[in-house]
């Protein structure tokens, strides 16, 4: 089953999006290791080029190519792409500071094409990627990556040369016993142990004090709440227990905001009776969660706008004791808060009146089923 491109619309198809060809020549591309640096604008034909960088093990060491990309949807009418159609390619790869360039097309190259470019004013590297040479390129990639950029692009033919090029091949070296269920399975598994990866550089490369960094990591995490899976929620709920203990390092308010609405995102919603040991082990975290931002922001920081967003999060799990939530976290919850107030009262911390009244207000109106702040006095609203 070879790829339809034609389920890609043309170009200078009335109504049809332009740049769907070239959004998915950036995915494929991106898939092998290409990094989009730049997009230079729209070509000669309307069609809108690429600048990519990747870098090779050669012989005289470490090298970082540029190159031009040029993008040429033909497959609607069939048509090879030729010198006629590939205007200026060498001017075009030095306006642009590249030393190579790639052809990217939805059917062939003319032998008079590549003839230009292997006889040009001086040697260059390039690749042409046509219909062929894509497919050869997917089939030698990652299931769950090219199920990912063929459902966007291609979903009716793709779906047909995963099944062809990957269920086949799973199902042939494993003496036939594995159907599609299977291999979904399977990509699930891949797509899990991929995200948890990604979960983990995050946090080493953005949790931290530098709250601006950590804001950004934060909002990189977001994307992953429609792929919640058990393993996914606990790994999450651990790193943003991580960033609830630095929030005595001046936790700016909308750090914590974002932490709210990431324990929200992720804590599972399913009612299956086989998921509550897990809801139970997550709301448990959750509440540690909770308390790390309402303790050191009142005790260390004396900051109620960070201190609100944790009590939310208990007012979040309370809310869910007829749904999802058990009698267990709910205990939980107001077991927080009898070590809130205990702690807020000693006569050895000073002038937490305020912290006091705040987590009093906030306590009392759990029972209250609507998310939010409970009604605050002045002093206490801003």
């Amino acid at each position: 089953m070879h790829l339809d491109f034609k389920e890609i619309p043309a170009g200078n198809k009335e109504g049809a999006s332009q740049g769907d060809f070239e959004h998915f020549a950036r995915e494929f591309l991106q898939l092998l290791g290409y990094i989009i640096v730049g997009h230079p604008g729209p070509g000669v034909d309307g069609g809108q080029d690429l600048i990519v960088e990747k870098a090779f093990q050669r012989d005289v060491g470490h090298l970082r190519l540029r190159y031009l990309v040029s993008c040429k949807h033909y497959a609607h009418s069939g048509h090879a792409v030729g010198v006629r159609d590939e205007v200026n390619i060498f001017e075009r790869m030095h306006r642009h500071a590249c030393n190579g360039f790639i052809g990217f097309y939805s059917t062939k190259a003319t032998k008079g094409l590549y003839d230009q470019l292997e006889g040009g004013p001086k040697p260059i590297e390039f690749q042409i990627f046509d219909a062929t040479t894509i497919e050869k390129h997917l089939t030698n990639s990652s299931p769950v990556e090219v199920k990912s950029l063929l459902s966007m692009f291609l979903p009716a033919s793709g779906t047909k040369f995963i099944e062809q090029h990957f269920v086949a091949s799973i199902n042939s070296s494993d003496g036939g016993v594995l159907g599609s269920s299977t291999f979904e399975t399977l990509v699930a598994a891949n797509m899990t142990a991929m995200i948890l990866l990604e979960i983990d550089r995050i946090e080493h490369d953005y949790i931290s004090i530098e709250w601006d960094k950590t804001e950004e990591g934060l909002g990189m995490l977001a994307r992953f709440e429609r792929r919640n899976n058990p393993m996914i929620a606990k790994r999450m709920f651990d790193l943003l227990n991580n960033v609830a203990v630095l929030t005595r390092g001046k936790m700016p308010n909308n750090v914590a905001q974002s932490v709210f609405w990431l324990v929200c995102g992720f804590f599972p919603m399913d009612d299956d009776l086989d998921t509550l040991a897990h809801r139970n082990e997550m709301g448990v975290i959750g509440n540690e969660i909770a308390f790390g931002l309402v303790y050191d922001a009142t005790i260390y920081l004396n900051d109620l706008a960070v201190a609100k967003w944790g009590l939310l999060i208990f007012k979040y799990f309370y809310m869910k004791r007829n749904r999802q939530s058990t009698l267990e976290i709910r205990k939980d919850v107001l077991k927080r808060y009898k070590e809130l107030k205990d702690t807020l009262k000693r006569e050895d911390w000073s002038d937490l009146s305020k912290a006091q009244r705040l987590v009093q207000l906030f306590k009392q109106d759990l029972e209250v089923n609507q998310l939010g702040w409970p009604p605050l006095p002045p002093d206490l609203a801003d």
